[in-house]
């Protein structure tokens, strides 16, 4: 019997003790997953309890809805009194929950349909295999509203991707298709989206039955050498994005974004 845990209202933990598989599931789905403060808060709570269960072998990391994550919201940060503080107090949340799904003992799973933005795209960055139907596109969105990447993008896109084809997604806007994200060695694999489920699941419990903890062990040692540089760079993310969230340029694009699109956030939809 699966064992449903609480993580936050936007964010579900499901762990199957059977197959010591733990999901985690993104779940605003009326905002294509657009990661709030709540959400953030959620999302480092389920990976805190997934890193303190040592019955967990494997994660599953997915959205509900119509998208994976479509970036931040862009609302909540529009209606922000104190922007600045907020982009900062938003971006330190978030990268706390990143830097648990880093050092998680265990391998990580992203399954992928519709769009990983921004913060999405952070997301994916941190995982260990990415498996994305052939809907899935990715991009990183900051600069249509004036903002710096956060969420480790600019630290681990160039890492996976190369530079310049993390310039052409950083600084052109570049939306990436699953085939291309595929071809760049962004994700790990593509399948048809009715069998992504079971796909993603059946990687994931491939891994739960390899050699534990020597698995955990091993993603860890092959994280090790960038863990304090990766650190770090979120913090200098975090900073940029904050001194950047009231400059004119990102006043206007975030107030006429929240206006186009009343009651969703993401900057990638």
């Amino acid at each position: 019997m699966n064992t449903t845990l609480q993580a936050g209202a936007d964010v579900d933990l499901i762990i199957d003790p059977a197959t010591g598989i733990a999901r985690v599931i993104l779940n605003r789905p009326e905002s294509l997953n657009a990661i709030n403060m709540a959400t953030a808060r959620a999302l480092g709570n389920a990976l805190g309890q997934i890193s303190d269960d040592q019955e967990v072998r494997a994660v599953v990391l997915s959205g509900n809805g119509r998208a994976f994550c479509a970036g931040g919201d862009v609302g909540e940060m529009a209606d922000a009194a104190d922007r600045n503080l907020y982009m900062r107090e938003l971006a330190d949340t978030m990268h706390r929950a990143l830097i648990e799904l880093y050092d998680l003992p265990v391998p990580v799973v992203a399954q992928v349909h519709g769009t990983a933005a921004g913060a999405g795209l952070g997301i994916v960055l941190a995982a260990d295999f990415v498996i994305a139907s052939g809907s899935a596109q990715f991009l990183t969105a900051y600069t249509r509203i004036g903002l710096t990447p956060d969420c480790g993008v600019s630290y681990l896109l160039p890492m996976t991707i190369g530079p310049r084809n993390a310039s052409s997604m950083l600084l052109s806007n570049t939306r990436l298709k699953a085939p291309r994200a595929l071809e760049w060695g962004l994700i790990t694999s593509v399948c048809d989206e009715p069998t992504l489920p079971s796909t993603a699941f059946e990687l994931a419990r491939s891994l739960s039955i390899a050699a534990h903890p020597a698995t955990g062990s091993s993603r860890r040692l092959l994280r090790a050498p960038h863990r304090d540089a990766y650190i770090a760079h979120l913090a200098l993310e975090a900073a940029q994005i904050s001194d950047h969230a009231t400059t004119p340029s990102a006043d206007e694009a975030i107030k006429e974004f929240a206006r186009r699109r009343p009651g969703t956030g993401p900057a990638g939809r």
